[in-house]
């Protein structure tokens, strides 16, 4: 038996390294022999070996926390924080990406409750199955019943990777963009990756760089009238190109994070502090306690 479990770890670890590898090699072939190279040369004082290994380790530790934390994203009733009395009025809509589930906002969960932004709400969704517009529309009817709940207020959203594009969609569409204080997106492919067309799932198809969602997004996507935040970093492993995270929509904030991997932005405390100071800025003009004009 210990045998046998021995035997797994030394598995699921070779996994975990074998996938790191493979999507930090092809993200540093892209990035070598691509325009990106140049940023990343510029953004890291020429040191983008040592920002690529570093994102390279954090691919690791990512991995080792999604697997450690997975099953706490069945229940987020469970670890979402219970708003105070003094908790801000506005409500926080928390998208994951593909793969993922609730339990990727763990760590920023409870950094936002710290700030009294503790009414906090998941959308959760199965990244096999269906496509973009079933997730898109499911999560825009929880969306408005969880506004249901706070009439009169208006949210903060938050989408990590695929769940940054079901944001852009609430922002295309006037029923829900009008009860949004401010969105905020990390590692999101906003022109598609070119990675998604080797990943299994007709999800993945749909935000290939030609992919249905990612044409339609193009298409649809007005300014934004609302303070919006699209947080990338230079050695994301999973958004290939790593131009492919930029958004070209007028209205959108755009900065750059430190070396970090895809998954672990949701894990580094410096990204998010990047995204709460953004946050903190845009409710600022009425502070976090009342709502925004």
């Amino acid at each position: 038996m210990k045998t046998l479990v021995f035997l797994l770890l030394a598995a699921l670890c070779a996994a975990i390294v074998l996938f790191a590898c493979a999507t930090y090699l092809i993200f540093w072939y892209e990035t070598a022999n691509g325009s990106d190279r140049e940023e990343l040369d510029r953004l890291s004082n020429g040191h983008a070996v040592a920002w690529t290994l570093r994102g390279f380790a954090t691919a690791l530790a990512g991995q080792c926390v999604i697997i450690a934390t997975y099953a706490a994203g069945l229940v987020p009733r469970l670890w979402l924080p219970r708003p105070s009395d003094d908790a801000s009025p506005h409500p926080v809509f928390l998208v994951h990406g593909l793969y993922h589930n609730p339990s990727a906002w763990l760590r920023v969960s409870r950094v936002l409750a710290r700030e009294g932004l503790s009414r906090q709400y998941t959308f959760g969704y199965l990244s096999f199955g269906r496509n973009f517009d079933e997730v898109a529309t499911r999560a825009k009817e929880r969306f408005l019943k969880m506004m249901e709940r706070h009439p009169g207020q208006r949210a903060v959203v938050v989408g990590h990777s695929l769940g940054g594009l079901v944001l852009r969609t609430f922002l295309a569409d006037e029923d829900t963009a009008r009860h949004i204080a401010v969105a905020v997106t990390l590692g999101t492919p906003h022109n598609g990756s070119r990675l998604a067309s080797i990943a299994p799932g007709r999800l993945a198809k749909d935000i290939t760089p030609d992919g249905a969602a990612i044409r339609r997004l193009n298409e649809e996507s007005r300014p934004a009238d609302i303070p919006c935040l699209s947080l990338s970093s230079p050695v994301d492993n999973m958004v290939l190109p790593n131009a492919a995270l930029r958004i070209g929509v007028p209205g959108w904030e755009q900065q750059r994070t430190g070396p970090v991997s895809h998954v672990f932005m949701l894990y580094d405390r410096r990204v998010i502090r990047q995204a709460l100071a953004f946050i903190r800025e845009a409710l600022a003009p009425v502070g976090t306690g009342g709502d925004k004009a």
